[in-house]
């Protein structure tokens, strides 16, 4: 890439200049040179971002265009199809991109992009080395042997389409004003991670070891080591594979631990806490000044609806009753 985007920021452009998009595209994501078949009058849409270390792209052309990408040689490429119909390939190779499909590849070759009607696409680019320090992480295992995905793979599973509801989940907050969450590097940190566990989880990796699991009466010292962690650096980025590092184990053995001790995974066990931290920023905020949402943003949670569900389910009590109450308590 010629240019890095900043951290977290936002690239939003609308416009009928060829050449401007293609400049941009190739500044902040990857160099692409753009034909057009028709000579009519067109616009072409594209935001960009970075959150933590991924790069991200949202693109509308107009039907007929055709987009050529130089290779991906240190990155895998994810595109996810939002609407709209578009072939996708190499060279001359061109297939259908379905709307329930993603496709994950790397390649050294260049891609080409086919546009039909109103079609759109989000495109995530991940550095090889992210991907597989990621996956040792999980493993907690220190090794040479890279991390195996299978190249040009056309993903249509339960999981895969999982991965792609919630990158347009995200793509959808970036277009409205919900965007400005994502400046919060704690979120962004942790979308990252989201996404790097989804495509490690539908991955064919057979060198990902089972360890095998004893029966364990008492609480595990890696379960307390965990816990004692997140509660102490919950206002920071926490993955699955950061706690499995921590520990010393296996996730699947962190995971299993949990879910036996505490009939959770580690992740709703990090949730739950930061839960109860927004509950006490509530309970202590002065409900004149203070807003639900900036309190929730601080404690990593960008799904706002969400949140609310999950803060109702957890305290019989959406948070906006519960900093209400405070107002109500400084009248008495």
């Amino acid at each position: 890439m010629n240019r890095k985007l900043d951290n977290n920021q936002i690239i939003n452009v609308k416009t009928s200049q060829v050449e401007k998009l293609q400049n941009i595209v190739s500044s902040c994501f990857c160099p692409i040179k753009i034909s057009v078949a028709t000579s009519e009058k067109w616009s072409g849409i594209l935001k960009a971002w970075k959150l933590s270390q991924l790069y991200l792209l949202q693109a509308e052309f107009p039907q007929g265009a055709i987009v050529t990408a130089q290779p991906f040689e240190n990155d895998f490429l994810l595109e996810i199809p939002f609407s709209g119909k578009l072939n996708i390939g190499y060279q001359n190779k061109l297939m259908p991109f379905y709307y329930n499909s993603s496709y994950l590849m790397t390649s050294k070759e260049s891609l080409l992009y086919k546009y039909g009607e109103n079609a759109g696409h989000i495109s995530v680019r991940i550095a090889h080395n992210l991907l597989q320090s990621y996956a040792l992480k999980l493993i907690n295992h220190q090794s040479d042997q890279q991390f195996k995905i299978q190249s040009r793979a056309l993903l249509t599973s339960k999981e895969s389409l999982a991965v792609r509801n919630y990158l347009v989940f995200l793509a959808h907050q970036l277009n409205t004003g919900e965007g400005a969450i994502f400046q919060s590097p704690l979120i962004a940190t942790e979308i990252q991670n989201t996404i790097l566990s989804m495509l490690i989880s539908i991955s064919d990796n057979n060198y990902i070891p089972l360890e095998s699991q004893q029966e364990e009466s008492c609480l595990p010292r890696y379960v307390r080591v965990a816990t004692d962690y997140i509660d102490a650096h919950l206002s920071e980025p926490i993955s699955i594979a950061d706690l499995a590092s921590i520990t010393g184990v296996h996730a699947r053995t962190l995971t299993n631990g949990f879910k036996k001790h505490y009939n959770i995974s580690p992740l709703a066990y990090l949730k739950h806490k930061r839960l109860e931290a927004v509950r006490r920023d509530l309970s202590e905020a002065d409900p004149e000044t203070s807003l639900v949402t900036d309190i929730a943003i601080k404690w990593g949670f960008h799904h706002l609806s969400r949140f609310a569900q999950d803060y109702r389910n957890h305290f019989g009590e959406l948070p906006s009753e519960t900093l209400k109450k405070e107002l109500f308590s400084s009248y008495r």
